[in-house]
């Protein structure tokens, strides 16, 4: 599977996640779902009846985040070790 990383542009949406982030360390990030012969400027946004999700992506979203919550706890084991 071919795995593609962009930086994202920047959008208005009225998440919660800058609350949380006040209260404890955080990290947001998007999981694009867009099939891979589609352009994703042109397709169809969440809510939508025409929005539609390569599951494919999926995995890629589920082993991001194992791996990040792997590192974080490892960096917090060796910050206890010490």
């Amino acid at each position: 599977m071919l795995t593609q990383v962009a930086v994202a542009r920047l959008t208005g949406t009225s998440e919660d996640f800058s609350y949380l982030a006040q209260e404890a360390p955080g990290l947001c990030l998007f999981l694009g779902v867009t099939p891979g012969d589609r352009d994703p400027l042109k397709a169809a946004p969440n809510h939508n009846p025409n929005f539609f999700v390569d599951e494919r992506a999926l995995v890629v979203g589920t082993r991001t985040m194992a791996l990040m919550t792997a590192a974080f706890l490892t960096e917090q084991a060796v910050e206890v070790a010490k």
